[in-house]
């Protein structure tokens, strides 16, 4: 998570395949299985029918919330 934080810090943007292959580790973040849980947020350059899809079934299986911006593309994944 230290280096996930290291690569993607406030203001940043990832590119869309990254958005929805981060997710699982920040959501595990959140919920407070890997370390304090803390909130996460990144910007990604496109907001793909798969990251929808892919926080949808997170959300299912941890008690953490991921809310995502079509428009703006940021993500924000934060406990229940």
């Amino acid at each position: 998570m230290k280096a996930l934080k290291h690569f993607v810090t406030d203001g940043d943007t990832v590119d869309e395949h990254q958005g929805d292959q981060i997710l699982m580790p920040a959501a595990l973040r959140a919920a407070g299985l890997m370390g304090a849980a803390t909130e996460f947020i990144f910007k990604t350059s496109r907001v793909t029918d798969h990251l929808v899809t892919h926080a949808s079934i997170i959300e299912r299986f941890l008690p953490v919330r991921i809310a995502h911006a079509t428009g703006t593309g940021l993500v924000t994944v934060a406990a229940r």
